[in-house]
């Protein structure tokens, strides 16, 4: 007898071929999709201990936010991430005075914790975290705050040995010791795990040759990924550029240090050239496009379709602050249709590929999440389309989707095969608890909004 059967839902299953069951149903049992297919069949030949009636609502797997800094909560709507200046006047009040002033495990948790219940409510089901704490501790207080959201994902631990463009970042004194500290966090970990540990050597400007080296030899010795900033801004680029006569991309490649891999998380990468994006198809690397937080600190716009047309398994990201993964779609369409003038340029159904199937492959989680497939993971959302935002409804139900619904339409968000919201209704942690928390952090901060 399977644990859930979800039926007469409207499957939206991102499969191989793409199917849409209009009257279909889930069996679910020991966190895994035992069946996944039209009513009649999977609902005949599957008992249950629990039966939820979708009454013909879109069910489709949940979201992977590919790139994303849990603790920038605490900037959300913030005049200097959307108004006031570029990348480098932000880092530098963020590691000038955001982070500064959380310093104690419980501050961490929390501040780990609420964005990670606000994503479960806008349907996301995995997410990484570039960890941005100065030291283990904060690791450790983020990897807490996902084991009792119900979050899947990993937590990327930052390293740098260097910070020649004056961000105010914190540079780690004692590199070797924090890649050994790193080692431990991802050895104490079960393969089973929903929440990994990753490597997350923060930019190349941050980073020496070697650090770079020996976090990608570290990451294949331990199965884990490697995340980072690749071409975010034209300062940066063209600064390399100047030193090296390269890109970064490129120059790594030339002189050979082994960055490039089909384990590397590569965020932004919005200014890549072809030869850069020819890099990056060969080794297989997950390009991860931000376009909110890149359109809001007016960093430029990624060229995703040639990346895409490149056979680059391009993922979303969120990036900083507000999360709902419908906004992030609708952004990186609008966008591309804007720069190209051409409407067919990046159509909806692309997106919804970014959101799921290859955010789960920048994950490293491809065999696992990011479509409904028998023997996959049971991660997976439940919209509520009977609103005035939904209606009426049309099709193709894809394309709908990506253009009129919103993170409020998510009703129920299963992951791992644990309910973790039902009805809008966090499972998990006291929601309430969580947001007071939160604001009693935001409200010590100096010059916060409260």
């Amino acid at each position: 007898m399977a644990e859930l059967l979800i039926d007469h839902a409207t499957l939206i299953t991102m499969n191989s071929s793409r199917a849409v069951i209009e009257d279909g149903a889930v069996a679910i049992d020991a966190g895994r999709l035992v069946a996944v297919g039209p009513s009649s069949e999977v609902a005949a030949t599957h008992r249950a201990a629990r039966t939820i009636d979708a009454g013909g609502a879109p069910v489709l797997p949940g979201f992977v936010n590919a790139h994303f800094h849990l603790y920038s909560v605490l900037h959300k709507g913030a005049s200097f991430m959307w108004d006031d200046g570029d990348l480098w006047s932000f880092l530098r009040a963020v590691y000038g005075t955001l982070l500064p002033a959380v310093e104690s495990w419980e501050d961490r948790y929390y501040v780990s914790l609420l964005p990670l219940v606000e994503m479960v409510k806008a349907g996301f089901t995995c997410t990484i975290d570039l960890n941005e704490w100065p030291d283990v501790d904060g690791v450790d207080a983020t990897i807490k705050a996902f084991e009792d959201s119900g979050m899947r994902g990993a937590v990327a631990r930052s390293l740098m040995d260097s910070d020649p463009w004056d961000t105010g970042a914190t540079v780690q004194p004692d590199i070797g010791r924090a890649l050994k500290e790193t080692v431990e966090l991802i050895e104490g970990r079960r393969a089973d795990d929903r929440v990994g540990v990753w490597f997350y050597p923060v930019a190349p400007h941050q980073c020496s040759d070697e650090l770079m080296a020996e976090v990608t030899r570290l990451a294949q010795a331990k199965d884990v990924g490697v995340a980072t900033h690749l071409h975010e801004t034209t300062a940066q680029v063209d600064r390399w550029k100047a030193e090296t006569g390269r890109s970064p991309i490129a120059d790594y490649q030339a002189r050979g240090v082994p960055l490039l891999t089909p384990r590397l998380n590569a965020g932004h990468c919005v200014h890549v050239d072809e030869r850069d994006i020819e890099l990056l198809a060969a080794a297989g690397a997950h390009p991860v496009h931000n376009p909110m937080t890149n359109g809001g600190l007016g960093s430029g716009l990624a060229p995703v379709p040639d990346m895409l047309r490149a056979g680059l398994r391009v993922a979303l990201g969120v990036d900083d602050g507000a999360t709902d993964m419908f906004d992030v779609m609708r952004t990186a369409l609008l966008l591309q249709k804007t720069a190209h003038r051409d409407a067919t340029v990046l159509k909806a159904d692309a997106v919804l590929e970014m959101a799921t199937l290859h955010g789960a492959e920048a994950m490293l989680l491809g065999d696992d999440v990011g479509s409904l497939e028998p023997g996959k993971r049971a991660d997976l959302i439940v919209l509520d389309v009977k609103q005035p935002n939904t209606s009426p409804l049309s099709g193709p139900i894809t394309t709908f989707l990506t253009y009129c619904a919103t993170g409020a339409n998510v009703d129920t968000v299963l992951i791992d095969g644990r309910i973790v919201m039902e009805k809008r209704r966090i499972q998990t942690v006291d929601e309430a608890e969580v947001m007071a928390k939160v604001q009693e952090i935001m409200d010590r901060i100096p010059d916060s909004p409260g």
